[in-house]
């Protein structure tokens, strides 16, 4: 279900946009990253099957995106963390769904979730938590960051079994709500949007990503939330992610963090 693929043509109206979400998205291009350079990074499970990625934020609790979780119930999900490997791991049990509660799925406005697991995680160097921002904190145009995720890389000699990461140009928010309007779907400011920073094809989060890291690489901090995008690395339309900052106060009601 990751990074969720719009695949639309031309004339389609707003409110039918949903239809032709696809549910399950991954890492287009990219480089093979050790757990312990993404300590933070779980795959979320559903029935014992890869559904999305996600992010420790503290002990009991996994940020993710709610288009993942909207469906589910606390007892088909699991976590898996400290492993670059999809399917090892330690697991924990969720116990219970957070999800926001303006979550929109027409346009996957507040794509957030929050899932708490049953008991607490043994941080080491392949599992802790990362870094937040604050809520007044906003990434500008021309920054970087980096999308994690076990999704789809569209090559058959990469495998989506090993953790992947993208490094990617966060670019403005008026230059990807105009890429997106063609389609009548709407870029709500609490989203973040990034790009190859070549703009050449061939490198984006895409499929079985959804719900993972966007990392900031200057200081590290978790900035987006894997949401969806226009296919997969498609030079035209960015890679469109949940911003942190702009549910800061929600994530601390919740998670106290």
């Amino acid at each position: 279900m990751l990074k969720v693929l719009v695949f639309v043509i031309l004339g389609i109206i707003a409110e039918h946009i949903s239809e032709f979400l696809a549910e399950d998205t991954k890492i287009v291009g990219g480089k093979e990253v050790e757990i312990k350079n993404a300590p933070f990074i779980v795959a979320l499970m559903s029935n014992g099957r890869h559904l999305c990625g996600g992010s420790i934020i503290s002990k009991n609790f996994i940020l993710t995106a709610a288009h993942c979780t909207i469906s589910s119930k606390p007892k088909e999900l699991t976590i898996q963390s400290g492993s670059s490997h999809k399917g090892n791991g330690d697991i924990n049990y969720v116990s219970h769904i957070y999800n926001h509660p303006q979550y929109k799925e027409i346009n996957f406005d507040y794509d957030f979730a929050l899932l708490k697991i049953f008991g607490k995680m043994f941080y080491n160097e392949n599992r802790k938590a990362i870094m937040l921002p604050d809520e007044d904190d906003e990434t500008p145009a021309g920054e970087y960051a980096r999308a994690l995720g076990w999704g789809n890389t569209m090559n058959p000699l990469e495998s989506s079994d090993y953790l992947r990461g993208v490094d990617l140009m966060i670019i403005s928010y008026d230059e990807c709500k105009e890429a997106y309007k063609v389609y009548g779907l709407e870029v709500e400011h609490n989203k973040v949007c990034a790009i190859h920073p070549d703009r050449v094809d061939g490198k984006d989060s895409c499929q079985g990503d959804s719900g993972g890291p966007l990392q900031r690489l200057s200081d590290g901090k978790l900035i987006g939330v894997v949401s969806f995008g226009l296919g997969c690395a498609n030079v035209e339309y960015a890679g469109v992610y949940s911003r942190v900052s702009s549910v800061r106060p929600w994530i601390k009601s919740i998670a106290h963090v």
